[in-house]
C-alpha cells in the first residue's frame, strides 16, 4: 500500500540490533533459507499448499526484501532472524496488514510469534522489550490467522473485529 509512511522502521531496526542475538550472523544457504521461508509460510498459514514465493539471491542489491511473490536476500541477510523478518514482510502482505507501514505494530506482531515458534524466543519478553524501547505491538487477538474448522478440519480465515 503506497503513501503509508513507515513510521517506526528505525526504531524496529534499533530494536533488532540490541534485542536479538546474532542478528546479522549469515548461517545459511539460500536453499536452506528457502526450506525455513517455507516452514514458516505452511506454520503461519496452516496450509501445505500455500502459494511459494521466489527466493532471489540478493545480486545488484544490498537489501534484504520481502514481497508478497518474493524474498530478495543478498549474503549478509542469510541468517534466520533475518529471514524471519522478510517472511514477515510477506505475511503481512498476504493477509492485508500494510494498512500500518511496513514495520507497524501487525508486522511487529507477525515478527515476533515466528521468533517465538522458529527460534524459542519467549513471546512475552519480545514484546515488552519492544514496548520499552516504544515499538508498537499489535495484540494477539488481532493476527489474521487462519483456524482449524470443527469441521472437516480446513482452514478457515478468522474474523477480526
Amino acid at each position: 500500500m503506497y503513501g503509508v509512511r513507515d513510521q517506526q522502521r528505525s526504531k524496529v531496526y534499533n530494536w533488532e540490533r540490541t534485542t536479538l542475538t546474532d542478528f546479522h550472523k549469515a548461517e545459511l544457504t539460500l536453499a536452506e533459507c528457502d526450506t525455513l521461508v517455507h516452514k514458516a509460510l505452511v506454520w503461519w498459514f496452516r496450509n501445505d499448499a500455500i502459494r511459494e514465493v521466489r527466493i532471489k539471491d540478493g545480486r545488484g542489491t544490498r537489501n534484504a526484501t520481502g514481497s508478497y511473490y518474493a524474498i530478495n536476500l543478498p549474503t549478509w541477510a542469510r541468517g534466520k532472524h533475518v529471514v524471519l523478518h522478510e517472511v514477515a514482510h510477506t505475511i503481512v502482505y498476504r493477509t492485508g496488514g500494510l494498512k500500518d507501514g511496513g514495520h507497524g505494530p501487525y508486522f511487529m506482531r507477525v515478527f515476533i510469534e515466528l521468533l517465538g515458534h522458529f527460534l524459542k524466543y519467549d513471546r512475552a519478553e519480545l514484546t515488552r522489550s519492544a514496548k520499552r524501547a516504544k515499538v508498537k505491538v499489535k495484540p494477539v487477538k488481532y493476527l489474521k490467522r487462519p483456524v482449524l474448522s470443527n469441521r472437516n478440519y480446513r482452514p478457515v480465515m478468522r474474523r477480526v473485529k
